[in-house]
């Protein structure tokens, strides 16, 4: 008996062939896939490269919540929403690739489509970090000055790296049987599982304590940690007096992020010396608490405790600018000197970060934190001046 024919659409010639509907499905889908992938991607990263996945989610889902969203501890909601937007981000750029463009890009072939991925990841990552979000239509400078931009180029390229699935993708909304690129899909879907099971592996493991073992020079990185946690240590201290008595509620906001961020990379210095050395953090002693840049007195703490209203806001932004100065030139030196690239990767995080919080502290939006932002990319701030607070409370300019 013969064999019955099986319904099998052709691929068309042309990409107006296809309609729009399945255009529309088909970009759907991939937007999807993508989005999904890079949330995967991004949260098993984020602990292997120095950073706190639940607080970089919180700084995205502020971009719909705003001040609400900012948290000395990151809320479910927070995170949630900080997903959510994410997700409508790169369903949104693959919509745009997929559908708006579609012209150009419908009938691209997966090599083609492997070799656009990074340009397009650069490109869409420059418009959300320079454009959309600190400017229009949402206005909110904490995304740029607190997350440096190759963070998202890296997130961009993620879910760009599934783009070459694409004609796969369209083969199979469309009907087309048997698609000319299944084994290619095939392949390249086996490499991306791969990828998952490798991070997710690293990931647990990092949670459980064993990271990838160190690697450079231990003597600086054992003494960075425990500065910088000490530091951070009391940096928390005074952002949570602000979280409590900063009558300017975007004040409190900051400082409530100041606090969630200062405790992250504390727990990140911690887990990662019991992971490469063995043991805690060490404790410093008075002198070298004296020693280290920006760092305040306990007469200058005992000072702001007793001021309330505008006064406490003016103190503690001048108090603030001085210890995250101080925090940027210990961060900037890290870049630099650090044995472990991990360690250089999060120092430059750091320094973007404080940099930020600076500019945060002061108001600064729209262009202007666009600008700063970019320059925090590669430089240090030369006009903020660095103190450290002598054991007579008399801070010494550096």
């Amino acid at each position: 008996m013969p064999e019955p024919k099986r319904n099998v659409r052709l691929v068309p010639a042309r990409t107006s062939d296809f309609s729009l509907s399945e255009r529309w499905r088909a970009a759907a889908v991939m937007g999807l896939i993508s989005s999904t992938y890079s949330t995967i991607i991004s949260h098993m990263t984020a602990g292997l490269l120095g950073r706190d996945a639940l607080v970089d989610w919180m700084v995205v889902g502020s971009i719909a919540l705003r001040e609400h969203g900012l948290q000395a501890t990151p809320t479910w909601w927070a995170v949630l929403m900080g997903l959510i937007v994410h997700q409508s981000a790169d369903f949104f750029w693959e919509v745009v690739f997929f559908f708006v463009l579609s012209r150009w890009s419908y009938r691209l072939g997966p090599w083609a489509l492997m070799g656009v991925a990074l340009p397009w990841a650069i490109f869409t990552s420059g418009i959300e970090w320079m454009f959309l979000v600190p400017v229009v239509p949402f206005w909110w400078p904490v995304f740029t000055l607190e997350q440096a931009w190759w963070l998202g180029i890296l997130v961009h390229l993620t879910a760009a790296s599934t783009y070459p699935l694409f004609p796969f993708v369209r083969d199979w909304v469309t009907g087309v049987r048997p698609s000319p690129h299944r084994r290619f899909a095939r392949a390249w879907t086996g490499l991306g599982a791969a990828g998952v099971l490798t991070l997710g592996g690293l990931s647990l493991a990092s949670q459980l304590g064993h990271d990838l073992p160190h690697a450079g020079g231990q003597e600086y990185d054992r003494t960075y940690m425990a500065n910088m946690s000490a530091h951070y240590a009391q940096g928390m201290q005074l952002a949570e007096m602000a979280a409590e008595r900063a009558s300017d509620p975007q004040l409190g906001a900051i400082a409530r992020l100041m606090v969630a961020t200062q405790r992250s990379e504390i727990e990140i210095f911690r887990k990662w010396h019991r992971s490469w050395f063995g043991g805690e953090l060490p404790t410093l002693a008075p002198q070298d608490h004296v020693a280290m840049p920006g760092m305040i007195s306990g007469q200058q703490l005992d000072q702001l405790a007793t001021l309330s209203g505008p006064a406490f806001d003016a103190r503690f932004r001048e108090i603030m600018r001085t210890h995250h100065s101080g925090a940027i030139t210990m961060a900037d030196e890290a870049l630099h000197m650090a044995g472990d690239p991990r360690l250089r990767i999060m120092a430059h995080g750091i320094r973007h970060q404080q940099q930020g919080e600076i500019n945060l502290m002061h108001e600064v939006s729209g262009f202007e934190a666009v600008r700063r932002a970019s320059r925090a990319m590669f430089f240090t701030d030369a006009a903020v001046p660095v103190q450290a607070a002598s054991a007579d409370g008399v801070p010494h300019q550096h």
